[in-house]
């Protein structure tokens, strides 16, 4: 069984954000970080925030490239809520290159679908991915620094039991929930407005509002399981519906770390932290985009938003990236991009 928690290497460290399938980005700034791949070594430890895949070009490249760092010992990582739908065979948006779907694409805001354009995995290469993912903890820990993908929750840590399979705990877990649901009646509710409303999953072609019943679920099922709080974060009511992976979502995302202690560093990925003049997400108002956050100014997001590059090569082609592959170095708080010379000061660190 795999422990869920497991303790980071001594000393220096290279900490990279969420690579969403973009090998060449991670080709590139690992050769910053004075990692070579070829010949299995580093200058210092590699440690990936999770989401090594999803809709960019290459997932299967990248997992490979993680796999063969790990095993020459220069790499460690946590997963992310990619990393588990994997586990789970959750035919999610954006897998579409691990079960077989070539037309896995997106909505552009006239509604026409344009596929990612992955390379797909054969099925002997997922099982191996599956394998390589289960092996990932959900935390990686020192006395100065923890890594998880997306929220140190308390109450989500100490759920946690000591090793395990974190998708069959995320299923099992969910289950339980379903049937506490079913039983308040809730479910019944959810599953009335689900059938009348399934389809709504085109961009143009908006709910007409937000449903009680549907956030009950959606912030129950989420909020109430470790695994899932970890990897994808803690959810609250939206005031209103949004068009986000390609479904129309009734909830937003939590600013967690607003109650996060004065304890240890935290670092995470998952919140598509905008580098560009472009928000991505309410979530970052008011806070600097190379800036620490929090009560405390002890975590930082080190996801750039590289995940969007597989839409502005359509949208903008032959323009620079807004968004890049990031890595955080620690202890100096620097920040290295894959498409800039220089490194970038991290700012108001416990400020």
């Amino acid at each position: 069984m795999n422990p869920f928690r497991q303790r980071l290497p001594d000393g220096p460290l290279d900490i990279v954000g969420d690579v969403h399938g973009e090998l060449e980005a991670l080709l590139r700034v690992l050769h910053r970080l004075g990692c070579d791949p070829e010949r299995g070594t580093a200058d210092r430890p590699v440690v990936f925030v999770g989401d090594l895949v999803d809709r960019g070009p290459n997932s299967p490249g990248v997992v490979e490239l993680f796999i063969r760092l790990r095993e020459a010992g220069i790499a460690w990582g946590v997963a992310g809520n990619h990393e588990i739908n994997l586990m789970v065979k959750a035919n999610k948006s954006g897998g579409g290159w691990s079960y077989g779907d070539s037309t896995d694409g997106w909505q552009r805001r006239d509604g026409e679908h344009v596929p990612y354009g992955s390379v797909m995995a054969s099925e002997e290469q997922v099982a191996a991915y599956r394998r390589a993912f289960e092996a990932m903890p959900l935390i990686l820990e020192r006395d100065d620094l923890r890594v998880v993908h997306a929220a140190w929750l308390d109450t989500a840590v100490e759920a946690l039991p000591m090793e395990g399979d974190a998708g069959a705990m995320m299923q099992q877990r969910g289950q339980e929930i379903w049937n506490e649901l079913k039983e308040s009646g809730i479910a019944a509710a959810y599953r009335s407005l689900y059938e009348e409303y399934k389809g709504f999953k085109v961009l143009n072609l908006r709910p007409p509002q937000v449903f009680a019943a549907a956030q009950k679920v959606a912030l129950t099922s989420q909020n109430r399981n470790p695994v899932k709080v970890l990897t994808s974060g803690v959810e609250q009511p939206a005031d209103q519906v949004r068009f986000l992976g390609e479904k129309w979502r009734f909830v937003k995302r939590h600013r967690w770390w607003d109650a996060y202690g004065p304890g240890p560093a935290c670092v995470i990925g998952h919140y598509w932290r905008p580098r560009g003049r472009r928000n991505s997400d309410p979530i970052w108002d008011g806070i600097d985009r190379y800036g620490w956050f929090g009560r405390h100014r002890n975590v930082f997001c080190v996801d750039y938003c590289v995940g969007r590059r597989f839409r502005e090569r359509v949208e903008r082609p032959g323009q620079p990236f807004e968004g890049g592959l990031a890595a955080l170095r620690w202890p100096e708080r620097t920040l290295i991009f894959d498409d800039r010379d220089e490194a970038i000061p991290t700012t108001g660190y416990r400020s």
